[in-house]
């Protein structure tokens, strides 16, 4: 694909772009005024190619670059037609790209051409991984976006953790864990009752965010910042009520600096009063 054969700058044609751009403009297929402040109005383009490919099924297409300096290529459209049969056009829209796996997409309903689909690999807000792995925040943030973990396997958030302090977790997978039950939950306490017949790593879809604390049954227990942004804890295995709660230490220091004051107060009022009191 070349500038000036196949495509173009699409501001080719105002007065600040084109002393710059060192190529022809492409066939247009369509235009538009282009209002800037500051700027006279002129017409932006968006531009048509085709090229021939062979006779064969292909189950993806690539588009490559081969530039020596950094730019854009805005696809706004692509489409298949049947070079016998010109009126046989498959445009592959973008929903298409993005929704083309039905093992994570269900399309519940269509209308005035919109559509509505259902992550089925959505996650709840809180759920069990029986797989913890400790890995360098880079390398947990390369891993969300690439859904590879740092060896190379593939990385599913349903299955294992990612934390980053010096922890792992390996529980068995075929051994039964109870989906995790939210019985309370507000903006600065959530409980949750769980059930497993072997130690599970707990992960809770809401921020990490430092003045939460944990407990289970009671007892205070450690929050791991879990999946780069995620709070997560271990639970052991049987029936527990887990808490998190919102605890900020501002509000500690505030509340006894609050305190010191009162009773600096009360002092020298009661001083106040004793000398008041003296011959």
């Amino acid at each position: 694909m070349r500038a000036g054969q196949d495509t173009s700058e699409w501001a080719i044609e105002c007065l600040d772009v084109s002393p710059i751009v060192q190529h022809h403009p492409a066939s247009i297929f369509a235009s538009w005024n282009n209002v800037r402040a500051g700027f006279p109005t002129c017409q932006g383009h968006s531009f048509v190619t085709s090229f021939p490919i062979e006779r064969r099924a292909y189950r993806e297409i690539q588009l490559d670059s081969n530039i020596d300096e950094p730019g854009v290529l805005d696809v706004l459209k692509l489409s298949l037609t049947d070079s016998g049969n010109s009126h046989q056009v498959h445009a592959i829209t973008s929903e298409e790209v993005g929704l083309s796996s039905s093992a994570r997409w269900q399309q519940i309903e269509k209308f005035d051409g919109l559509s509505i689909y259902k992550n089925l690999r959505a996650l709840p807000r809180a759920w069990f991984v029986s797989k913890v792995v400790s890995a360098q925040p880079l390398a947990i943030l390369n891993a969300i976006r690439t859904s590879l973990s740092p060896d190379g396997t593939a990385f599913d958030p349903r299955s294992t953790a990612f934390v980053e302090e010096p922890f792992t977790l390996t529980s068995d997978e075929r051994v039964e864990a109870a989906p995790p039950e939210i019985v309370e939950a507000s903006n600065s306490r959530i409980v949750i009752n769980t059930r497993a017949r072997d130690v599970r790593f707990l992960v809770l879809s809401d921020v990490y965010y430092p003045g939460w604390i944990a407990s289970i049954d009671g007892h205070e227990t450690k929050v791991f910042r879990a999946d780069y942004a995620l709070r997560g804890i271990a639970v052991p295995a049987g029936p527990h009520e887990v808490v998190f709660e919102y605890r900020p230490l501002s509000f500690y220091v505030g509340l006894t600096i609050g305190m010191a004051g009162i009773v600096v107060l009360l002092a020298i009022a009661l001083r106040m009063r004793r000398s008041n009191k003296s011959p």
